[in-house]
């Protein structure tokens, strides 16, 4: 059975909020090995942890030694790379598939101790998509939530009527704010949160990526880019 090591953590790391559904903002070590889960956990996150992965073994940061190490003098970038060594040497993992995304700074070390890492982006993505019944479940929250902001823009526009170079709504001018404000709302109420930043404007004026504001024009077309994330289990794409 092949071995596998991430690092990073759950709330950029797609690849490890697969095999860890738990919004985690501080990077760590994930291994898993001979088939079963490893995990260099903080006493902050533990108890999160253990309600979703309670058959998993875990490297409690205290028990790799973080006190005594903060204490020898190590900066912070140091402290963190000796403890992803230790984490990895008490998982006793000698060989593992690597998520290419993994900083070079963590292979590095971890290849100086002697582990054998192999980058694969496919063996990685075929784990993700054998989805769970929840992460299934999380993707048509999503959906819906998607399609009920759209609908909720849509709508806003459909009763906004043009005033010159641009439309008024309820006799004010129409803004990308008050639209991104709406179809946000909107996701939320179905349990789907949108990100700050959803586009809303005409690529015709030259918008690109921008998420646009102020008002809206009149007589062209607009662009919106939605992508709502399930809010079950905190922030994370499937």
């Amino acid at each position: 059975m092949t071995d596998l090591l991430f690092y990073g953590n759950t709330e950029r790391s797609h690849a490890m909020r697969h095999e860890l559904p738990v919004s985690i903002g501080d990077p760590f070590l994930l291994g898993i090995i001979g088939g079963r889960l490893h995990i260099m956990v903080s006493p902050l996150e533990s108890s999160r942890i253990e309600a979703v992965a309670p058959d998993a073994v875990y490297h409690d940061l205290a028990d790799l030694g973080f006190q005594e190490l903060r204490e020898s003098g190590l900066r912070m970038h140091e402290l963190d790379l000796e403890l992803v060594s230790r984490a990895a040497a008490a998982m006793a993992v000698r060989e593992a598939v690597v998520d290419p995304e993994m900083p070079v700074a963590v292979a590095d070390r971890l290849r100086a101790d002697g582990i054998v890492l192999r980058p694969d982006h496919d063996a990685i993505a075929s784990r993700r998509r054998v989805k769970s019944r929840e992460e299934l479940a999380g993707i048509r929250r999503a959906q819906v939530a998607a399609e009920a902001g759209l609908r909720a823009a849509a709508d806003l526009l459909a009763r906004a009527v043009p005033a010159g170079e641009g439309l008024l709504h309820d006799g004010k001018p129409l803004t990308a704010e008050m639209v991104r404000a709406e179809l946000r709302d909107a996701c939320r109420r179905r349990g789907a949160l949108a990100p700050p930043d959803v586009i809303v404007g005409s690529l015709w004026q030259g918008t690109g990526h921008d998420p646009g504001s102020g008002p809206l024009p009149a007589d062209l077309p607009i662009v919106i880019d939605l992508w709502p994330q399930d809010s079950s289990r905190g922030a994370g794409r499937i």
